[in-house]
């Protein structure tokens, strides 16, 4: 960390510069130590997850498809329908 020089002049300013360089290697080699035991953390733990007490899957049901042209034709599933018949 350098903030100043060591030399009596009036006119040398302190450098406020911070060094990172230590701060990048020490965060590398966390990073690498983590990585490297990570699996071996996670390998080793038992882990008792619960089960699923649904007998069966909800039934989703049909999909109904409401169709309108541009000409203002209506159909359901396919079956055209007049406007007076959908009121």
């Amino acid at each position: 960390m350098a903030f100043g020089s060591f030399r009596n002049d009036k006119d040398t300013n302190a450098m406020s510069e911070i060094n990172v360089t230590p701060l990048v290697d020490v965060m590398l080699v966390l990073m690498i130590v983590f990585m490297v035991s990570m699996p071996v953390f996670t390998s080793s733990i038992k882990i008792n997850l619960p089960t699923s007490s649904a007998k069966q899957p909800l039934d989703k049901g049909e999909i109904v498809r409401i169709t309108v042209s541009p000409e203002g034709d209506y159909s359901i599933m396919d079956v055209p329908y007049t406007p007076e018949a959908l009121s």
